[in-house]
């Protein structure tokens, strides 16, 4: 059974500095928000309303290939393996986030993204370092197809290449997936059960996630997902009796080899830099487990479900 590579998950420091440029940073995510609200409207008079999400995914790719260091290429498309064949299904993912010193680029493909990071190109496996999905909303829907379409990794998280292996074939040891959506609606503030599936089936590579706003929440929190545990005995759910997920929450758990695993989900004004140096930091081997990897953009406005926007 494979061990958990990277978890994302909420710090659990408490930095008394770090607040300087705070709104500042936050300025990303406004702009992402601003950009999917306008995309939403113009989508709500066609008959399928997917192009708001287009536009997400876009953004997204934007955000990150401007706060990450230039030695990680950003880029939607494909991940190729030298163990696979050519009858094997080649998936597309939204964000894959690549060693652009190392990487050779297999071939391009042109895309409606304008932006440079919205053309697809093709990866090989061994240079990928993340792969995210980006979803308009959090609900159990998305959530499911999200983490199906990741499960598409599954062939490529098989093993693990040999020090000095000439033909490598699968990813690197410190690959790590996320789930990124723009909001969470009031219709779906109970929907507990999608939180739930950020618990694994078993002990493997699992995405964290990212929630940019809650409906009715202050409109700088931003909400994220991770994994706990716990080794003596199951983590007391928080919900859904007298909660809802636009507050703290606490999933049932699942356990592996004696470790109890919950999925969590907090919302302050400091989760979206979390989240942003999180990724920063298991792109640069330096995470930890349970300690939070920055001080930057930090503010002390805090959590506040009754204050709305």
């Amino acid at each position: 059974m494979a061990q958990i590579r990277r978890i994302l998950t909420p710090g659990l420091d408490s930095p008394l500095t770090g607040t300087q440029g705070w709104r500042q940073f936050l300025g990303a995510r406004k702009k992402m928000l601003d950009a999917y609200d306008a995309a939403k409207e113009e989508a709500s008079a066609h008959e399928i309303q997917v192009w708001h999400g287009k536009v997400g995914e876009g953004w997204v790719r934007q955000w990150l290939a401007r706060f990450l260091p230039k030695r990680y290429g950003v880029t939607s498309g494909y991940i190729v393996s030298q163990g696979q064949t050519e009858e094997t299904k080649l998936p597309h993912f939204d964000v894959i986030i690549y060693d652009r010193l190392e990487a050779p680029v297999l071939w391009i493909e042109n895309s409606p993204d304008a932006t440079e990071s919205g053309t697809s190109r093709a990866i090989p496996a061994e240079f990928v370092r993340s792969v995210m999905e980006v979803k308009a909303t959090f609900n159990n829907h998305n959530v499911t197809a999200a983490i199906e379409h990741l499960c598409d990794l599954d062939s490529l998280l098989a093993g693990v290449d040999l020090p000095g292996e000439q033909f490598k074939k699968f990813l690197p040891q410190r690959f790590f997936t996320a789930i990124i959506f723009f909001e969470l609606r009031n219709e779906d503030r109970n929907a507990f059960s999608a939180l739930f599936k950020f618990v694994p089936d078993q002990l493997r590579v699992w995405p964290g996630g990212l929630i940019l706003r809650g409906e009715g929440l202050r409109r700088e929190l931003s909400g994220k997902i991770g994994l706990t545990h716990n080794t003596n005995s199951p983590p007391v759910p928080i919900g859904p009796s007298g909660h809802d997920l636009l507050g703290f929450a606490w999933s049932e758990s699942k356990q592996f080899n004696g470790t109890y695993w919950s999925a969590s989900l907090q919302w302050t004004s400091n989760e979206f830099s979390n989240f942003a140096f999180d990724v920063l930091a298991m792109l640069n081997g330096t995470y930890q487990l349970g300690r939070s990897s920055t001080h930057h953009a930090q503010s002390w406005i805090g959590f506040s479900k009754q204050a709305q926007k």
